[in-house]
C-alpha cells in the first residue's frame, strides 16, 4: 500500500514555499526597520542635506524625505536601472509623463535631460506633493507641469490611504493589502482619467510614460485606451505587483491583456541590481511572467528599435 504521494510532496512544497516566504519578510523588515534608523541619522548629522543623485550623465538632487528617497540612499529600492531605461528611451522633442510622481525621482531627472516644460507628473498625496515642488525648486526645473490628482478609470473625487511616514511610497486608493502598509488616516484627492487629462492640458502626443500607482495600473489604462490603441502610444514602463492588485479585486495578468489587446509587447524591465554591479540590460520578452517592472512598447514607436529587447 502507497503512503505519501503526490498530496503530501504538494503539502511539503507549500509549507517551504510559505516559510521561505515568511523568511524574506522577516529579513526585508529587518532590513527596512535599520534602513529607517539609519537615514534618520543620517538627516541628523548631515541637518538634512539635500541627496546628490547621478544617473547615466544626469546629475540632480533630492531632499531627504519619504520612502522612495530613503530606500534609494539605504540601498533597498534599485530605482536606478529603471530610471536609467526611462533616461535612455527620452529624447529632447519628446513628452514625458509620469503617473505616480511621489516626490519627484523621475520627474525631476527628465526635465533635466529634455526639459521641464515636456513633462508632466501627478501625484494625489498633498504632503508628497509638496516634497515634490520642493524637489522641482530644488533642481530649477518648476517648468514642470505637476498636478495633484489621483488617475483612474472615472472622473470625481477618491479616498487614498495615507500611511505612516516612513511607508509613504505605498499610498493607494484602493484597499491596503501589502504587508508593510501602515494606514494613519485618509484623504480627499480629486480623480481623472488619462483621456480627460490630456484633453485639458491639450497634451496631443505622449512618447514615454511611468505608471506606478501601487495596484491602480489597470484602471489608469482603462481610463487612457484610446492613447493606448493609437500607434505612436507611448512606451511604458509600469509596475505589476499581485500584492498590490489584490486591493483593487484584479489580478496582474489583466494588464497584460489589456495591453496587449492594444497592439503592445511586453517585456520584463531592467535587471534590479544596485548601481556598481554590470547587470543585465537586455528587454526579455514577456511570457508568464507578469510581476514586477514590465516594459511596454509598439513596433510602431519611433524609439521601438532603439530599445535593448529580445530580437526574433
Amino acid at each position: 500500500m502507497r503512503t505519501g504521494g503526490p498530496g503530501i510532496l504538494a503539502k511539503a512544497r507549500r509549507f517551504a514555499g510559505r516559510a521561505r516566504l515568511k523568511a524574506l519578510l522577516t529579513r526585508d523588515v529587518a532590513r527596512w526597520k535599520w534602513s529607517r534608523l539609519s537615514f534618520g541619522a543620517r538627516n541628523i548629522v548631515l541637518r538634512n542635506r539635500p541627496i546628490p543623485l547621478q544617473i547615466s550623465e544626469v546629475s540632480f538632487q533630492l531632499l531627504p524625505k519619504g520612502q522612495i528617497v530613503a530606500e534609494l540612499w539605504s540601498g533597498l529600492r534599485f530605482e536606478h536601472s529603471e530610471l536609467e531605461f526611462i533616461l535612455s528611451v527620452l529624447q529632447p522633442g519628446m513628452t514625458f509623463l509620469d503617473l505616480g510622481g511621489n516626490v519627484g525621482l523621475f520627474a525631476v531627472a527628465a526635465a533635466k535631460k529634455i526639459g521641464g516644460r515636456s513633462v508632466y507628473t501627478l501625484e494625489p498625496c498633498s504632503s508628497t506633493y509638496e516634497i515634490l515642488q520642493q524637489n522641482l525648486f530644488l533642481n530649477q526645473v518648476m517648468e514642470v507641469h505637476a498636478l495633484r490628482t489621483a488617475i483612474g478609470d472615472s472622473i470625481g473625487e477618491a479616498t487614498l490611504q495615507i500611511n505612516a511616514s516612513g511607508s509613504d511610497g505605498l499610498n493607494t486608493i484602493g484597499e491596503p493589502a501589502h504587508p508593510y502598509c501602515q494606514i494613519v488616516g485618509t484623504e480627499k484627492v480629486p480623480l481623472t482619467t488619462l483621456e480627460a487629462f490630456l484633453a485639458d492640458q491639450g497634451i496631443d502626443r505622449v512618447d514615454v510614460m511611468k505608471v506606478d500607482l501601487e495596484g491602480a495600473e489597470l484602471l489608469a489604462f482603462r481610463g487612457g485606451e484610446r492613447l493606448l490603441r493609437r500607434p505612436d502610444a507611448p512606451v511604458i514602463l509600469y509596475e505589476s505587483h499581485g500584492i498590490l492588485t489584490k486591493g483593487f479585486g484584479y489580478h496582474t495578468v489583466e494588464i497584460m491583456w489589456l495591453l496587449q489587446d492594444c497592439g503592445y509587447k511586453l517585456f520584463r524591465g531592467p535587471r534590479q541590481r544596485p548601481p556598481q554591479q554590470d547587470g543585465d540590460r537586455c528587454l526579455h520578452l514577456v511570457d508568464s511572467t507578469y510581476e514586477g517592472m514590465i516594459v511596454a512598447a509598439k513596433p510602431t514607436h519611433p524609439a521601438y528599435r532603439a530599445l535593448p529587447v529580445e530580437r526574433a
